[in-house]
């Protein structure tokens, strides 16, 4: 081969390689345009898969109960990053409060709650919305939806009396909405039996503020009020008939071995006899038959012994969960009762003589009712001493850090 087709051949294959890398880089540039065509498509569907948020409205909530929102949420298909539910009312118009639901995890039902105490007999309406906060991954915004009706705030009664005229001739029923909607039947029904009375008269049914103090008949035994009712009928002093009242809501998380029903003669409250008196644990309600017009409430009876005051969790690691850790709980104490942290010197480091309503948290600081520095890493021993009196009940418990 010559000089001059030497020449040629390579520049042939120059040009062929020319070519080549003309051809790699269009295939390149196509592949890597189609792979933008299909984000940009799958971006053009994403309506399809909007997160969603429904509810039913509640129409009526009783005071001194628990309003209790039932929402719906549903991811409409789409992942979820983040995903939070958000309760906000308004109290007679003013004051927006917000209550939430962190870290919605499934396309199931939700409530949420308007803590317990706030919806009081002076009040007329409640408003509020729920809202759901969505965080869609590969989207650098959150999206909010409204549940329907919600984009602005729907009003609720507050019931403190119902009250209607009913003909005593014929079986009769006043029904209100409870405000709670994860109950099975959310309504508080009074039924008045045909021929409970002659004539027609105004029935009334009061649903007193809730008596939260607690009672203490005996060492080793705690009475709790759960609340109290007032029936009367105009015009009429003695039933022929009793009246019905079923599924009033109970105040507290129900424990207690026995329930009774008791009625107030004007100076003190009294067991009424062989009551026909039904609780709905699962429900947190409660029925009962009236044969005597007047006010009545339901005491909740807990029998203890010395280890029902003992805390359940006897090792406490500071870090075991970062930021957070469940501290030693003693249950079932209530105001007058105290409990007092010793180290294993016979020194006090800790005393609690206030808490919730059912019980004290140590967290592991020194001090009275934590207000302290935290204790060291160890054993520690604490003695329970009971308004009531009876023994002192001591144990161990270890704190960790």
């Amino acid at each position: 081969m010559n000089n001059m087709e030497k020449f040629y051949t390579k520049k042939s294959f120059l040009i062929m390689f020319i070519f080549s890398i003309l051809f790699l880089g269009i295939g390149i540039c196509y592949a890597a345009s189609s792979e933008t065509y299909k984000t940009i498509s799958s971006v053009a569907d994403f309506s399809s898969v909007t997160p969603a948020v429904k509810h039913d409205k509640i129409p009526t909530v009783l005071a001194n109960g628990k309003f209790n929102a039932k929402a719906i949420v549903s991811f409409g298909g789409a992942t979820m990053s983040e995903a939070n539910l958000y309760l906000e009312y308004k109290l007679d118009s003013v004051n927006i409060s917000t209550v939430s639901i962190k870290k919605v995890a499934t396309r199931t039902d939700y409530y949420l709650a308007i803590p317990e105490g706030v919806i009081t007999e002076d009040l007329e309406s409640i408003e509020y919305r729920i809202v759901g906060e969505f965080k869609i991954k590969g989207q650098s915004e959150p999206f909010y939806a409204y549940a329907p009706s919600s984009t602005t705030f729907v009003t609720t009664d507050v019931i403190s009396i119902i009250e209607e005229d009913i003909d005593g001739s014929e079986n009769s029923e006043i029904k209100v909405f409870s405000g709670d909607q994860s109950k099975d039947d959310g309504y508080v029904t009074v039924s008045v039996p045909k021929g409970a009375y002659d004539g027609t008269h105004k029935v009334t049914v009061d649903f007193l503020e809730d008596v939260s103090y607690a009672d203490a008949s005996s060492s080793g035994q705690r009475e709790t009020v759960i609340s109290a009712v007032s029936v009367d009928v105009d015009s009429v002093s003695e039933l022929k008939q009793p009246i019905t009242i079923k599924n009033l809501p109970l105040q507290t998380e129900t424990k207690a071995n026995r329930f009774s029903l008791q009625i107030f003669d004007g100076a003190e409250w009294k067991t009424v006899p062989k009551a026909n008196l039904s609780v709905d644990k699962k429900n947190q309600t409660y029925s009962f038959s009236a044969d005597t017009l007047g006010t009545y409430r339901v005491l909740e009876t807990i029998v203890l012994s010395d280890s029902s005051y003992r805390p359940s969790n006897r090792i406490v690691v500071k870090n075991k969960i970062p930021g957070s850790y469940p501290g030693f709980e003693f249950k079932y104490l209530k105001e007058g009762d105290k409990v007092k942290i010793y180290n294993l010197k016979g020194k006090k480091v800790a005393e609690l003589s206030s808490g919730s309503s059912d019980g004290f948290i140590w967290e592991g600081k020194k001090g009275t009712n934590n207000s302290g520095d935290w204790v060291e890493s160890g054993t520690y021993i604490y003695q329970i001493k009971l308004k009531d009196g009876g023994d002192v009940i001591s144990g161990t418990i270890a704190f960790v850090w």
